[in-house]
């Protein structure tokens, strides 16, 4: 197993992947025979990494220590789920293919083949559950009841809040300047009220278990409800 493709490199989009997985995984720990008392650590380690996380981004705390404790707690997250992953879940009989592919992770092949880069962007579609909800469903294109490519192991989002609804689109993916990583559909994005009438524009691609992405979608926008 080669756990260092499959963790996001990035900071934000590595705590996204952790939230998806430990919510993933809550789902199902006693057919995994996933031990409550490791689970709860790694909740712990999680939570431990997002809050050095926010400290190490805001301007107002952002110190010398700070950026070296986030740095930390997101080595010490990284090693136990990388030792938890190896020891419950990569060769456990009860964790399907289809489990692992939900969690996030690699599928153990004892005949591997080649897994190309997707050579498709995901069609999205997006709800708006409730005030301040915005639910980004993405999927499979051109491939007839499969939700994701084969070999595909999620989808990064990249978005940008506007300030006003009629705010002109961004011209370009590097414009969108936060990111998300979602291992299931929907994506569900929570807002604050006072973000409500804005506009939201995003865009998504796949990224396959060897951490290659494929193309874009064209960039979409939707106002937060």
């Amino acid at each position: 197993m080669k756990s260092k493709h499959f963790f996001p490199t990035t900071d934000d989009l590595f705590l996204q992947w952790s939230v998806s997985f430990l919510e993933n995984l809550l789902q199902s720990l006693t057919r995994f025979n996933f031990p409550q008392d490791e689970y709860q650590r790694l909740v712990q380690l999680r939570d431990a990494y997002a809050a050095a996380l926010a400290a190490a981004k805001n301007p107002a705390t952002r110190t010398k220590a700070a950026v070296q404790l986030k740095n930390d707690t997101k080595k010490e997250l990284e090693n136990t789920l990388r030792q938890d992953i190896k020891e419950f879940l990569m060769f456990n009989r009860h964790v399907t293919d289809e489990d692992r592919d939900n969690l996030g992770l690699p599928i153990h092949d004892t005949k591997p083949t080649p897994i190309p880069p997707p050579a498709y962007e995901p069609e999205i579609t997006f709800t708006t559950p409730s005030p301040a909800i915005l639910e980004i469903h993405i999927r499979a294109k051109n491939e007839v009841g499969r939700a994701k490519p084969y070999g595909v192991h999620g989808a990064e989002v990249k978005w940008l809040l506007a300030t006003s609804p009629d705010a002109p689109p961004p011209v370009d993916w590097d414009e969108l300047l936060h990111s998300s990583f979602a291992t299931r559909s929907p994506l569900r994005m929570t807002f604050n009220g006072y973000d409500r009438g804005k506009r939201l524009f995003f865009a998504a691609r796949w990224e396959n278990n060897r951490g290659e992405k494929g193309p874009w979608t064209e960039i979409f926008s939707a106002i937060v409800p």
